[in-house]
């Protein structure tokens, strides 16, 4: 399941300054083989060289950090199916699967934020865990700090509106430093090891992943050999110790695919600037400056696209959005949105005449920024 370093090494994977090889020599090799392809047939303008070396170089600055950006989003993925992974093998996605009431829009919508729903996982954590303290005679150390940590960070916020949580945020209590994500993390350490890993071992029942969830709802009834709601909700313990595992995981999924959403979006503005700078002004050669955009478009698209089909039948990830593990209309919905603004600058590099008419819808807004 999700450990410190395989946690630490994700999010490293998301950032920006990711150590990860790959990452980097796959654009290097892209950029080194442009320049020697276009070593004599580089985009040229009416300006003078050192206009013309200037264009040359940013142009394959954003090549470069559009390839970048595709491979972190890869291996960011990549290490978060890890996670993914191990929820499905574990009872805990029995709850993931009873999680109705909450809404994870935020997960794919790239308009929508993940700070808006973060507050609420937070708050849900800290009342699992004190119906954890309540159902047990007594909770560890780190379980009690949590409580007490989360407490102090809701009633200092307690009144304002929206809270965006930030985990990495320390708090002083009573002269101690405390880090609100180091010490839930410490918490869901010692529920999983002390409460439900005994539960687990002596459970006689198989769950399937595929027994949790059905086409497009929550199942009430339970297959043959899986513990039914009713029977998991009497015990308090158990019920409260998974939920509290549910909303950290769900937590952290979504602070990583919020990281992911942003990648793709700075992908998407960064490649539309791109072509639209391109096709404002008469660059030459067009041909080859259409070839280059068209071969980084089908990199960027094609590591998207695989992405998103992955999340699309991720079971662990359909048990949290309650909805199928398949492709379907909705996949062909999110890569569409992705894809309609890259297309469009694409069109407009090798058609002069279509960037008239998209500068024509622009300049009365040009026009009011004067």
């Amino acid at each position: 399941m999700l450990s410190a370093d395989l946690a630490i090494r994700t999010e490293m994977a998301a950032s920006p300054s990711t150590r990860r090889y790959t990452v980097w020599l796959a654009p290097l090799g892209f950029v080194g083989l442009t320049i020697a392809l276009y070593r004599n047939n580089a985009i040229g303008s009416i300006e003078l060289r050192p206009y013309d070396l200037t264009i040359n170089l940013l142009v394959l600055a954003a090549v470069f950090c559009l390839l970048h950006s595709a491979g972190r989003l890869f291996l960011t993925w990549y290490r978060l199916q890890v996670l993914l992974i191990g929820l499905g093998r574990v009872p805990v996605r029995r709850t993931l699967a009873a999680l109705d009431a909450v809404s994870l829009d935020s997960l794919w919508k790239m308009s929508g934020g993940a700070g808006r729903v973060q507050y609420t996982f937070l708050l849900r954590q800290l009342d699992a865990l004190r119906r954890l303290k309540l159902a047990q005679a007594a909770v560890a150390l780190p379980v009690e700090t949590a409580l007490k940590v989360g407490n102090a960070f809701v009633e200092h916020n307690a009144g304002r509106a929206p809270v965006k949580v930030d985990w990495a945020s320390a708090l002083e209590i009573q002269g101690e430093r405390h880090y609100l994500r180091h010490v839930l993390g410490e918490a869901a350490a010692v529920v999983l090891s002390g409460t439900l890993e005994p539960y687990w071992r002596n459970e006689l029942t198989f769950h399937h992943i595929a027994n949790e969830t059905t086409a497009g709802r929550r199942s009430t009834d339970h297959a043959e050999g899986s513990i039914p709601a009713a029977e998991l909700q009497a015990n308090p313990t158990l019920y409260a110790a998974e939920e509290f595992i549910a909303y950290f995981y769900i937590s952290y999924v979504q602070n990583i695919l919020a990281a992911m959403r942003t990648m793709v979006f700075s992908m998407v503005s960064l490649f539309v600037g791109l072509s639209m700078a391109l096709a404002f002004y008469p660059f030459a050669p067009r041909n080859a400056i259409g070839v280059l955009l068209l071969a980084t478009f089908l990199f960027v698209a094609s590591t998207v696209g695989v992405v998103y089909a992955g999340m699309e039948r991720d079971e662990a990830l359909s048990l949290i959005t309650n909805t199928k593990p398949q492709l379907g209309w909705d996949f062909v919905l999110k890569f569409g949105t992705f894809a309609l603004g890259p297309l469009l600058g694409l069109l407009t590099t090798q058609f002069p005449q279509f960037a008239e008419t998209v500068l024509g819808w622009l300049q009365p807004g040009l026009q009011s920024l004067k």
